[in-house]
């Protein structure tokens, strides 16, 4: 199905993509095709685009082609949400580059004439791949990851030693949050809370837990939103939306992983370190890395943020029993994201997922979806595990300890 096109997608536009901003005929657009730049069940909250142009240039006869990907906003999305990713390449990563050239974790962009519409280098055209979003990542997957996010969180340091403001202006996490245009959000993630809580009296092995988190899941939201607040030992500015949909690999020629961008900015925020690396194991690590490599994932974060914050002259170091210390204190961020993100992208089921962030959600919907999320088949071959992994990871009980130290 033809996506819809904006009426200011047209030559003009790319016309000035191409030109860097210029308005003069060194390329010239002869013609263009518009198409989804994603498959159904990617694009949240943005419309994306792949755009196929023809142009000319200045005193040549042979057409070029060119390809572009162009990424904007839905019409009900919050303006702080919309601002975000602009900000970041517009004025984060030139500052990024100032601090090390080689930075290659983000793709290139093109000159965009209107302010909150990205145009990106098409990565496709250089081979990278989007990951199957149902297929979880094995290890060599995730080291990559590991390698790209810690990079970026030791730059975003170095960049706010000379400009601190800027880094701080991105605000807090924009999705782990009590502001009301995101209410809608934190009723699902709440949802979902409830709804694996339910599910869980009938494991003898978790049902210990699940009046705890039923009776308690509006304060566990609370907890997570506090854990992703700046903190020790240092902070930085992270994704905020680390999961297989927002990252593209490239592949040699044996067909190994060998690189990784990140994609997707719209929630950057300035706060405590690992928030991105709980979302991105409990929605993205398949189950091997989860239950067997953890701890190698981390080493792998702590290494190269430490090396990274060397070779950038920062004076921060993170050790491996801090690293430790802070993905214990978000277990609370743990339990929402596996409860109500992980089953949701398993799902086969598009899901407008815009409308539930910026929109109203009552409980009928709310229990509608995790109805579809937690059908027969994740129950039988997937919550087990995770429950698993979850409690061997110390989650239930550090949430349910704090609870219960809490209420008495």
């Amino acid at each position: 199905m033809a996506p819809n096109v904006p009426k200011w997608l047209d030559e003009k536009f790319l016309s000035y993509c191409l030109n860097k901003g210029k308005d003069c005929e060194e390329k010239r657009v002869q013609s263009f095709n518009v198409s989804s730049a994603v498959p159904n069940g990617i694009s949240y909250c943005s419309l994306l685009f792949r755009v196929r142009t023809e142009y000319k240039e200045k005193d040549e006869k042979n057409a070029n082609c060119s390809s572009l990907i162009v990424k904007g906003p839905f019409e009900n999305s919050s303006a702080d949400y919309v601002q975000t990713e602009p900000r970041f390449y517009n004025e984060f990563l030139p500052a990024a580059f100032e601090i090390s050239s080689s930075i290659t974790f983000a793709p290139k962009t093109h000159f965009s004439k209107i302010p909150d519409v990205i145009v990106m280098e098409d990565l496709c055209q250089e081979g990278y791949k989007l990951a199957d979003r149902r297929e979880l990542l094995d290890f060599d997957h995730c080291r990559l990851y590991a390698i790209a996010s810690a990079t970026f969180h030791a730059v975003s340091v170095a960049v706010h030693k000379k400009q601190p403001k800027l880094v701080e202006s991105f605000g807090p996490d924009k999705f782990f949050t009590n502001q009301k245009y995101m209410a809608g959000l934190k009723n699902f993630f709440i949802g979902g809370l409830n709804y694996m809580a339910e599910k869980m009296r009938f494991f003898d092995d978790y049902k210990q837990y699940a009046d705890d988190l039923r009776s308690s899941s509006t304060t566990i939201w609370n907890m997570a939103v506090d854990a992703l607040k700046p903190s020790s030992p240092f902070n930085t500015l992270s994704q905020g939306d680390a999961w297989t949909g927002n990252m593209m690999f490239k592949y040699d020629e044996s067909d190994k992983v060998c690189d990784i961008k990140l994609l997707d900015f719209q929630g950057v925020r300035y706060s405590c370190l690992l928030g991105d690396m709980i979302f991105f194991i409990y929605t993205s690590a398949n189950y091997d890395v989860r239950e067997n490599r953890l701890h190698d994932l981390y080493r792998v974060y702590c290494d190269t943020i430490n090396a990274k914050l060397e070779e950038y002259e920062c004076s921060e170091r993170l050790t491996f029993e801090q690293l430790l210390e802070n993905i214990t204190r978000l277990s609370s961020k743990a339990l929402l994201v596996a409860a109500m993100s992980y089953p949701l992208i398993r799902n086969t089921t598009d899901v407008d997922t815009s409308a539930i962030m910026f929109g109203e959600v009552d409980d009928s919907v709310i229990t509608h979806a995790f109805d579809q999320y937690y059908d027969e088949d994740y129950c039988e071959k997937h919550l087990p595990r995770v429950l698993k992994q979850l409690d061997t990871a110390g989650a239930f009980d550090y949430v349910v300890t704090r609870l219960r130290t809490t209420h008495t």
